[in-house]
């Protein structure tokens, strides 16, 4: 789109760099863009705007850079480049033409009449061994993490201090591999729990999550989810998981008469197109159930958008449930007025079924839920009390460890009647 070259050429750039540099010990600097407030500029004027938007800076800051040195786009609205015999100052003055350059464009011809301000992070190694090679990708990032940040300057350049933020979140091939998998669907793969029908003990319907194989490495949750907030890409990877989600449909590793339920961030829930990239799973509606899970948080902080959303895809024929339900908002005076067919109990609601005083309570508001008319579904589950306990308090269904763990293969034949032997 911007006309300039992409991630994964980035990443063979990057590994000539490391194979000349390594050896002959010349300075190296790594500089990352990113676009102030862009997921704003998006909403506001509208995608076809925010396109134009990033193919008129990709042109600027590639004309301040050295003759030579090319500029990449590495994912949304975060551009990078690496250079080699520069040193920290040179680099910093390379930084400051860029911003200066972006801060004297007007960009009215494209429709944007507000300023445009970038964020530029910076690390240098001036005599670059192998070691501070390695680092310098996620050094660039952390620095351009903090100047990001309110009343910072928006060129940062890196220094040790800026380690203690999160190394993790600067990964650089745990981001690479996210942005793969997102971009390409390299490595996503989708892990299913059951969620079991506690009237029959069979399964119902299973829970979808997403998991990333990079190399030999399986990439968990609480790697993948930080970088997702940090670079705003919810959306998109919701729609990855959808795509991802619509193969295993087709490859028939989803039984016949059950279903799935899919997560959705809050960016999606109010995201005017959910109904167009949701749209190719209706298909699949009539031989299975299909539920759009959606936490507390994300509902009711945008009710008005959310709600139109969610009744279109109630009227598709697709189910909504209410999921972390009692572990953010007090939710429970919006029940009546939520547009979901199902409530699905927090985990550290669950955990007080073994509190006697606290248990009385939620039974009492299991009872008033199901007047209301919603199903209910009980996470984290992992022993026969407590399934008990659940059974007592009338929930419909049942997630936990008990009945199954996530599982990548083979999950039809393993949960198959999985809770069928447990006591009523």
């Amino acid at each position: 789109m911007t006309g300039i070259k992409n991630r994964r050429a980035f990443n063979q750039h990057w590994d000539q760099i490391i194979s000349i540099a390594g050896s002959t010990r010349m300075s190296v600097c790594m500089m990352l863009f990113d676009v102030n407030h862009f997921k704003v500029i998006n909403d506001s004027y509208g995608h076809s705007i925010g396109d134009a938007l990033l193919i008129e800076l990709s042109s600027i800051i590639s004309d301040e850079l050295r003759k030579g040195d090319h500029l990449y786009r590495l994912g949304g609205d975060e551009f990078g480049t690496a250079i080699i015999n520069c040193n920290q100052n040179a680099a910093f003055d390379i930084a400051n033409r860029c911003l200066k350059r972006i801060s004297d464009t007007s960009f009215i011809s494209i429709g944007i009449m507000e300023k445009i301000r970038v964020s530029i992070g910076i690390a240098c190694a001036d005599s670059a061994s192998m070691n501070e090679l390695d680092n310098l990708g996620w050094q660039a990032d952390a620095a351009m993490y903090l100047a990001k940040r309110p009343n910072n300057d928006n060129v940062m350049i890196y220094e040790s201090n800026a380690s203690s933020i999160s190394p993790s979140l600067f990964s650089n091939h745990i981001y690479s591999a996210v942005f793969d998998a997102i971009e390409t669907g390299q490595g996503l793969t989708i892990f299913y729990q059951p969620i079991i029908n506690l009237e029959d003990g069979n399964v119902s319907y299973y829970e979808s999550l997403v998991r990333i194989w990079h190399k030999d490495e399986l990439i968990t949750p609480g790697q993948i989810f930080p970088i997702i907030a940090a670079r705003q890409l919810e959306i998109d990877l919701d729609k990855a998981v959808v795509e991802a989600i619509i193969q295993d449909f087709q490859n028939k590793r989803i039984p016949d008469k059950t279903g799935i339920s899919i997560n959705l961030s809050g960016p999606s829930v109010g995201c005017t197109e959910l109904i167009s990239w949701i749209e190719p799973l209706i298909r699949f509606l009539k031989n299975y159930k299909i539920v759009f899970e959606v936490t507390e948080t994300s509902l009711i902080s945008q009710m008005s958008r959310a709600t139109d959303n969610l009744n279109k895809l109630k009227s598709l024929g697709f189910q909504v449930a209410l999921d972390d339900f009692g572990s953010g908002y007090s939710s429970l005076g919006y029940l009546g007025s939520m547009p979901v067919d199902i409530v699905k109990f927090d985990i550290s609601l669950i955990s007080e079924l073994n509190n006697q005083n606290k248990r009385k309570l939620i039974f009492n508001l299991c009872n008033m839920i199901k007047e209301i008319g919603y199903e209910m579904v009980a996470e984290g589950i992992e022993n026969t009390e407590t399934h008990q306990q659940i059974i007592l308090a009338g929930f419909n269904y049942g997630q936990g460890y008990l009945y199954g763990k996530p599982d990548q293969t083979n999950f039809i034949k393993k949960f198959e009647g999985v809770a069928n032997k447990l006591e009523p």
